[in-house]
């Protein structure tokens, strides 16, 4: 292999490492990362049908073992304002707060914590609205269709909406996750970059010696 293709590989690399480490969210598989934030979201779909208690008394999915907690009203308005839309009113605790996300932003949203009410396209979880001495727990939702809204037979609602006293903490809803959270540890972009430089590096040394040997 020459050298310069070795090097074109290598900005290319550097290039990719470092635009995904710019990208705010991050894909992590069943999770995502968001690096402004140094948090870690559960995917909604792996919780559905499962009470507050479940979660974090039962220890259903070792989720809470694993440092995961509901995320606060904070978190979430913090979450959702990640991808530049103004949030400015999510902090309200008005019985029903309506959030006027992008359709792209709701989408990338949907797209990367899954869709737990599919005819709606809807990311519907349960969050910690601050009434849990109270025995409730609040639902917040993003629609990331272009049409419906997150309630079925409300197509006027925003694309994302958050409701503080929803549901029980004992209650649960087969379309229904919850939005979790836990700190996480993300690596700065010049690290992932000269990480992907030294593998690169490492792979035409080894491919050196190889064809030395023959």
């Amino acid at each position: 292999m020459k050298i310069s293709k070795v090097f074109g590989a290598a900005i290319t690399g550097l290039v990719l490492v470092t635009s995904s480490a710019h990208a705010g969210l991050i894909d992590n598989g069943n999770s995502t990362i968001d690096t402004a934030s140094g948090l870690e979201w559960l995917d909604l779909t792996l919780t559905t049908g499962q009470s507050y208690n479940n979660i974090h008394t039962d220890g259903f999915g070792g989720y809470a073992a694993s440092g995961y907690v509901s995320a606060t009203l904070d978190q979430l308005c913090g979450l959702w304002g990640s991808l530049g839309d103004d949030t400015s009113g999510c902090a309200s605790t008005s019985p029903t707060q309506g959030i006027a996300l992008s359709t792209s932003s709701a989408a990338i949203f949907t797209s990367l914590l899954g869709v737990t009410y599919t005819p709606y396209t809807g990311t519907f979880g349960m969050y910690d609205s601050g009434l849990l001495s109270s025995g409730f727990v609040g639902l917040a939702c993003i629609n990331g269709g272009a049409s419906s809204g997150c309630i079925s037979g409300s197509p006027s609602l925003p694309n994302a909406i958050h409701i503080p006293s929803w549901i029980g903490t004992s209650d649960t809803h087969s379309l229904v996750g919850h939005w979790l959270v836990r700190s996480t540890s993300v690596p700065e972009p010049a690290t992932l970059g000269l990480l992907g430089l030294s593998l690169i590096g490492m792979g035409y040394t080894r491919r050196r010696k190889t064809i030395k040997s023959v």
